[in-house]
């Protein structure tokens, strides 16, 4: 009851959204190949373990990022000597 008192308003903001985009859209070319490809992998696998995948791929890659990133701009602060 609690959960679904916290999830009502996140899918209602979603599904406000969602009504905001034109019916009449069609996706470009590469998106449908991209699902095309996700959907080969889905094939072998099921949905839990490829979610967990992309989950960890997609957290991992934002965390290299954010590393690059911090180094990159304490590379710049001088007397801090990181290389």
């Amino acid at each position: 009851m609690i959960l679904e008192a916290l999830c009502t308003p996140i899918f209602l903001i979603i599904d406000f959204f969602l009504s905001l985009i034109p019916t009449g859209v069609q996706l470009p070319s590469w998106s449908t190949d991209f699902i095309n490809v996700i959907t080969i992998g889905l094939s072998f696998f099921p949905n839990d373990v490829f979610v967990v995948a992309v989950a960890n791929i997609t957290i991992w890659s934002g965390v290299y990022l954010i590393d690059s990133i911090a180094v990159f701009v304490l590379r710049k602060i001088p007397f801090i000597n990181i290389s």
